[in-house]
This record gives C-alpha cells, sequence and structure tokens, in this order.
C-alpha cells in the first residue's frame, strides 16, 4: 500500500518499481505468484493527495491512526 500519507513521494516510486517487475513475468515472479496473492493498493489516500495534505485525507483524518471513524 502505497500514499497512506499524502507526503510520502518515496511511496509512490517503490510501488511504481514492484508494478514494473511483476509486469516482466520472470520465472521468479511466476513463481511467487503461484504461492502467494499480491494485492496491490498505489494509492490509499488520492484525495489527500490530490488536495496537497502532507498527513490527512480530505476530511482532516490521519487515516493511519483513524481507522474507525
Amino acid at each position: 500500500m502505497a500514499r497512506q500519507h499524502p507526503g510520502e513521494l518515496v511511496g509512490s516510486f517503490l510501488m511504481e518499481q514492484i508494478m514494473d517487475m511483476i509486469e516482466k513475468q520472470t520465472t521468479e515472479i511466476e513463481a511467487l505468484m503461484k504461492i502467494y496473492t499480491v494485492i496491490l493498493i498505489p494509492m490509499a489516500n488520492p484525495d489527500g493527495v490530490i488536495h496537497g495534505n502532507s498527513r490527512c485525507n480530505l476530511a482532516g483524518l490521519d487515516l493511519n491512526r483513524q481507522w474507525m471513524k
């Protein structure tokens, strides 16, 4: 999961590299995909990213700490 906190740019770059690796379908990746289910969430907080928040979503909630609100 990337960009839970909008300002964490490195998460986007890492997610892009992971997706590129999976897309290449090497024998190692194919073997891993037979064993594991991979779920990628490239941007968990798009509204916060779009509006330039550094930690919160559009409603002002910190998605890393305020799960139930």
